[in-house]
């Protein structure tokens, strides 16, 4: 279930016991499929070997054949779950396929986009039968040997020419560039989205968050129209979207602001059960509950947010409680200064992992990204939580205590 029954002790211990066997054993099922005599052959491609786990024999069979110099090539080409799947036979086609054209081009070029048997999300076959769409086109270019593939933006065909990937069909272009605020933090397809007017539906097209540079983002578009969503997701998972439309001509340049709308206090505040009693409280007083790690960067962060805003938080008539990993985590050096002027602080050493795991998950958020904070109001229920770190984090946390007390 999304969010299971809590455990007690016993139980825990014994669902870590199960969770432990249960890793024992497949540990055990994945060493019987190595044979280190045969892998010892080939010293070079040992993680690709172990990368196959049960699928070894298979790819052994194909890296073995001969010492064709493009048979580990091949391999290196594959994702990981290929590796696993694949057969040699399929393998051996795809290599007799490209071999002809080895020489042609850049090294690289023909690894990744002839000799390669995938192109997108598709079936790996023998390509005997033709498949329909863009991944039908670039599989009959690289059969003739023309290097292809699946521009990452929005799918167009790419074909090498003259040094270089350009599109298989000519195109206008334009250029834009997506600004955001300092403040603001977006992540492509969590929170914003670009999506291409076909002339019958709306194409999400996909962009990386890492060409973002000094907070904007520049982007090269085929002209047409264009329709930029952001959304700003709130605790109980309603959405406050916004939408633009654009228009991009060719040779055009064009500024986009990334826009979230605002919500007030009382948006974020969705009241929701803990999933653990003894974190509900005597019901006297609203609090501030984080799950810190003691000397890691988010925590930090948040760390030395709290301290510039101290004399805030200190005229809030609210508890606040800290959950350390261990005894002695208070002597962290950023920790025990902010502890050293906020001595109402209660410090609490329990079952950490347990408890963030336990109600990070119940809650919606994702465990793995501590600090975990819950504002808790004065029924024992989270009024709002979050986790990981933004900037602005503990201001907008003092600002639901404030709502509650």
């Amino acid at each position: 279930p999304v969010n299971p029954a809590p455990l007690d002790q016993a139980q825990r211990q014994e669902r870590a016991a199960v969770l432990a066997a249960g890793t024992a054993k497949r540990q055990a099922r994945m060493a019987g499929y190595w044979d280190e005599e045969k892998a010892q052959n080939y010293p070079q491609q040992r993680e690709l070997l172990q990368k196959a786990r049960g699928n070894f024999g298979e790819i052994y069979a194909f890296l073995s054949r001969d010492h064709d110099p493009l048979r580990p090539a091949l391999l290196s080409s594959l994702s990981d779950k290929d590796l696993r799947d694949v057969t040699a036979d399929l393998l051996e086609v795809h290599l007799q396929r490209a071999r002809p054209w080895a020489d042609r081009y850049p090294a690289e070029v023909f690894r990744r986009f002839v000799l390669c048997p995938r192109v997108a999300f598709e079936r790996l076959t023998d390509w005997s039968i033709p498949q329909p769409g863009v991944v039908g086109e670039v599989i009959a270019l690289r059969q003739q040997g023309v290097p292809a593939l699946l521009r990452p933006l929005d799918g167009a065909v790419l074909v090498w020419q003259n040094g270089k990937f350009v599109p298989k069909e000519p195109e206008e272009c334009g250029k834009v560039t997506f600004r955001k605020a300092p403040v603001e933090r977006f992540l492509y397809r969590q929170n914003w989205s670009l999506d291409f007017w076909t002339g019958e539906m709306w194409k999400p097209l996909r962009l990386t968050d890492r060409a973002w540079h000094k907070n904007k983002l520049n982007v090269t578009l085929p002209a047409g129209r264009y329709r930029v969503l952001t959304a700003l997701r709130l605790p109980a998972g309603d959405q406050f979207a916004s939408r633009l439309e654009f228009t991009l001509e060719a040779e055009q340049e064009q500024e986009i602001p990334l826009v979230l709308r605002d919500c007030s206090v009382d948006d974020l505040i969705s009241p929701r059960d803990l999933p653990l009693a003894e974190l509900a409280g005597a019901h006297e007083k609203a609090a501030l509950l984080l799950w810190l790690e003691e000397g890691a960067e988010p925590t930090e962060h948040i760390l030395n947010e709290l301290s510039a805003a101290l004399p805030a938080f200190q005229a809030l008539d609210g508890d606040v409680v800290f959950f350390l990993r261990r005894p002695g985590a208070e002597q962290q050096a950023t920790l025990a200064g902010l502890l050293d002027k906020w001595p109402q602080v209660q410090l609490v050493y329990s079952e950490w992992g347990y408890q963030v795991e336990t109600v990070a998950r119940h809650l919606g958020l994702d465990p793995d990204k501590p600090p975990l904070a819950v504002v808790r109001d004065q029924e024992g229920r989270a009024a709002y939580a979050c986790c990981g770190y933004q900037v602005g984090a503990a201001d907008l946390l003092r600002r639901v205590l404030e709502q509650l007390v």
